[in-house]
């Protein structure tokens, strides 16, 4: 399905690659839990959390250096550990948002071995699972309109950012299935009988650092999983928000829809989605 006019493969494919896979702004160390990895700190931040004198000792965080380098280890059950840990870091002011939703940590093999409070993921550098859903509205005389959702200006991550029909986090418990149809009414106010033609295009890598507005402390690291869906949305549909988390939605061609792309309007992921769903996408790991 052409959501992209053809011009826009060969000028757009590194560009959204490297938006899409940015180095941190500040150094991270690798922080482990066991024999995993599990995400990666800043040691600014862990400076700044010292510094409102709580002993890192105490929280079950101890510095090592090997053959392999520099890495912060947390000690002890991995989830008791990561709440204790969360909390201290809201007391010391460093959690922008605290969601009270816990969202899996895995292994390098995607095991669920913990969990953790959202609002510390991006923090601690933890990867996180998300979806997303394009949705069109197919044309036969200029090849499929695209719906579009402008973010909240007040999302703690890209607000007014341009994104993807429907975008959001797989919760501790859910499947990449039921998080879309969760997503898909909040969002959207839309249902699964409103689609037609759903098809999943596999998963992508982003990451990147964390901007809060135009404030980007270096603390914040993103690097999330994406499962992209598309599908045709029933003649006559139309989207409507739920949750207040969405400014407003749009109908766009496909020119439009690269025009707004190449001024740099859409979130990483959300544009790497659209090049994912459009064909022209990188995988897993970063195979186009």
């Amino acid at each position: 399905m052409n959501l992209l006019p053809p011009e826009a493969h060969a000028a757009w494919r590194q560009a959204v690659w490297q938006q899409a896979h940015q180095a941190p702004t500040q150094p991270r160390l690798p922080l482990c839990a066991g024999q995993d990895t599990i995400g990666s700190v800043a040691p600014a931040l862990l400076e700044r959390l010292a510094a409102h004198g709580v002993p890192l000792h105490s929280l079950g965080l101890h510095h090592r250096r090997g053959a392999q380098g520099e890495t912060w280890h947390l000690n002890g059950p991995l989830t008791p550990a990561l709440a204790q840990l969360a909390l201290a870091l809201q007391a010391a002011g460093l959690v922008r948002h605290w969601h009270g939703e816990a969202l899996a940590v895995r292994d390098a093999a995607g095991s669920c071995i913990g969990a953790g409070e959202r609002g510390i993921a991006r923090l601690l550098g933890m990867p996180t699972q998300g979806v997303h859903l394009v949705g069109v509205a197919p044309s036969a005389s200029d090849g499929a309109s695209t719906w579009v959702q402008q973010r909240s200006a007040h999302k703690a991550e890209f607000p007014a950012r341009w994104d993807t029909l429907m975008g959001g986090t797989v919760a501790l418990g859910e499947t990449p299935e039921s998080a879309w149809q969760r997503e898909l009414w909040e969002e959207a106010g839309l249902h699964t009988t409103d689609l037609h033609a759903l098809q999943h295009h596999g998963r992508i890598r982003v990451a990147h650092p964390v901007t809060h507005g135009d404030n980007d402390d270096g603390l914040s690291y993103s690097v999330e999983h994406l499962d992209c869906y598309l599908a045709q949305l029933a003649p006559g549909t139309t989207p409507n928000n739920q949750d207040g988390e969405v400014q407003r939605f749009e109908l766009l061609p496909p020119h439009a829809l690269a025009e707004r792309m190449a001024r740099g309007c859409f979130t990483p992921e959300a544009a790497g989605v659209l090049l994912r769903v459009s064909g022209w996408g990188f995988d897993e790991n970063g195979t186009w």
